[in-house]
């Protein structure tokens, strides 16, 4: 699809971010920079690297992906329990998961959203790890993704 339709589509909400992405590499792969398309294959992806968040201050993952929210230890039976290590008595985390998986744990019902955190759960020697967060959080990263992709769109656009 041209980058117009693309553009008109995400404006109107008619096309999912993921789906967005994917059309964008491929208009984008040879115009934009490295570091450019290695964000959009980050937010496709998920952020392989967001151990950094949790060991070093200035580790480059984009802080509109921090959030504030419970970890906790999700059991077989959909119970949460509390999860005794060091990390859950954070404030803040980073959300590494790739967008897809935040859209759609923000069409899920309830006030309260519960993110998957597979890289924690190897540092923490845990099952399950999940965060507790309230939805807001994921919808301002979904539209801090969603404006920026339109942004570039659009520079990509007025560049030809």
């Amino acid at each position: 699809m041209p980058v117009e339709q693309l553009q008109l589509k995400l404006q109107q909400n008619k096309i999912s971010l993921s789906d967005a992405i994917v059309e964008a590499l491929s208009y984008l792969r040879k115009k934009e920079s490295d570091q450019t398309l290695g964000w959009l294959v980050n937010e496709l992806q998920g952020y392989s690297n967001a151990m950094d968040f949790y060991s070093q201050p200035n580790h480059g993952l984009p802080d509109y992906r921090i959030v504030n929210g419970s970890l906790r230890l999700l059991g077989k039976d959909g119970d949460m329990a509390d999860l005794n290590h060091e990390l859950a008595n954070r404030k803040q985390y980073f959300l590494s998961a790739p967008i897809s998986w935040l859209e759609e744990f923000a069409s899920l019902p309830g006030d309260i959203s519960v993110v998957e955190l597979p890289d924690l759960a190897s540092a923490v020697h845990a099952g399950h790890v999940v965060l507790q967060l309230p939805k807001p959080q994921l919808i301002r990263i979904l539209n801090e993704v969603h404006a920026r992709l339109l942004l570039l769109l659009d520079k990509d656009q007025k560049a030809q």
